[in-house]
């Protein structure tokens, strides 16, 4: 998902709206396949996580980087990369047992 298609949505959307469109539109894609690329050394994963970041952070409407990340994603509802795999993992698991 492009960053500038979040941004323009930011302006028209409500933080409501924005949190459908981030879980449909990049949450989902993300969580495809995350059981085995996820687990992946965390420099290959940090582009992805910094995109995450910079996501909710136009999702929540905040333009300066002075707020928490872990705040925001609590504020939004939704978990960081590594809770996300490991959630993913675990369902996974659960539904092989």
């Amino acid at each position: 998902m492009k960053l500038c298609m979040v941004h323009k949505l930011k302006y028209i959307i409500s933080s409501h709206t924005m949190r459908i469109v981030y879980l449909s539109l990049y949450q989902s894609i993300m969580q495809y396949g995350m059981v085995i690329w996820g687990g992946a050394f965390k420099n290959n994963l940090k582009p992805l996580k910094v995109q995450q970041n910079s996501i909710i952070r136009i999702c929540l409407k905040r333009d300066n980087l002075i707020a928490s990340t872990l705040l925001n994603y609590k504020e939004f509802n939704v978990l960081p990369f590594e809770l996300l795999y490991k959630k993913t993992t675990i369902m996974f698991v659960y539904k092989k047992i």
